[in-house]
């Protein structure tokens, strides 16, 4: 697993496409209503037909937006939802192997100290060096890839958080601009 595979990338860039949909729509929502409350407080007739104008466009723009909102909010719910799933059982996955590179790594540890003590009693003048480096070698290997592995699930982590945000988010955003129900 690469830090982001190409899939999570494409998924985040959305993400952001989307919520970026969602405040210009906020921005048009408080311009909106800051035209209304000039609206209520005009004094001419002509003023007040002109913002109603106005408002008319604005709020047909901002359905659109909505439209738009909505059709964004239900793709990245759904892929995020894959996501999460692939990124749970990848997570188990990680940790699986992570318990089993720690483990090899502490049999290379002891493995180390045996040849160490092996050598130190060894009687013979000229004591061979070449499993000590290979341990060594191997020892730095597994903590390289232990580091690389904690660090994966790190960001692993973070992106549930991240894709549960986005989650609770697009929630609100069906409460707030959902279309009233018509009986």
């Amino acid at each position: 697993m690469n830090n982001h595979t190409a899939v999570e990338r494409k998924l985040k860039t959305d993400i952001y496409e989307k919520n970026r949909v969602r405040k210009i729509l906020f921005k048009h929502i408080a311009t909106l209503n800051r035209w209304e409350v000039k609206q209520e407080n005009a004094s001419s007739k002509k003023l007040q037909r002109k913002l109603a104008g106005s408002i008319a466009r604005y709020q047909a723009e901002m359905d659109i937006l909505i439209q738009i909102l909505q059709l964004m909010n239900d793709d990245v719910e759904k892929r995020i939802r894959d996501e999460m799933t692939f990124s749970e059982d990848e997570i188990k996955a990680f940790q699986k192997k992570l318990e089993v590179n720690a483990k090899t790594l502490e049999e290379t540890k002891k493995e180390l100290k045996n040849a160490k003590k092996a050598k130190d009693k060894s009687d013979s003048d000229t004591p061979s060096p070449q499993p000590q480096i290979h341990l060594k070698k191997l020892l730095k290997a597994e903590i390289k890839q232990i580091q690389a592995d904690e660090a994966e699930l790190v960001s692993e982590e973070r992106d549930k958080i991240l894709f549960t945000h986005e989650l609770k988010r697009i929630t609100l955003d069906r409460t707030l601009f959902s279309a009233p129900e018509e009986s």
